[in-house]
């Protein structure tokens, strides 16, 4: 099941803007691009899954629901400490032997470390 609308980035502008600004952290299966808004606005999430990856439309797609399944479980234990923040997910090749066991794993560490520092701040 993909994520609430509220929760996805829909434009391009909004890929464009955080393509440009974002901050870069990379995970062995995500290259994820983050900014935080000051503005306390639910957090929103793009997930790209190129070509590279896989030529088949249907692998991609299994892909993009299982991170949305995971960011879903994910966003409904955090919302409160995400807010504000735009994320976009950019698949790695790595992605195409994992499981989602570690799918999950990694994007728990990822927005668990965000998680924190919105706490602290």
């Amino acid at each position: 099941m993909a994520l609430p609308r509220h929760h996805r980035l829909k434009t391009k502008k909004q890929f464009d803007r955080l393509y440009r600004q974002g901050r870069i952290t990379p995970t062995p299966l995500f290259l994820i691009r983050s900014w935080r808004e000051p503005k306390p606005e639910p957090i929103q999430i793009g997930i790209v899954i190129s070509k590279k990856i896989d030529r088949r439309a249907t692998r991609r797609n299994r892909w993009r629901r299982q991170i949305s399944e995971a960011l879903r479980e994910i966003i409904k234990a955090q919302e409160s400490n995400l807010s504000g923040f735009k994320v976009i997910i950019i698949a790695r090749p790595r992605l195409r032997s994992a499981s989602r066991p570690e799918i999950d794993y990694w994007l728990r560490q990822f927005f668990g470390k965000y998680a924190e520092k919105n706490q602290s701040d």
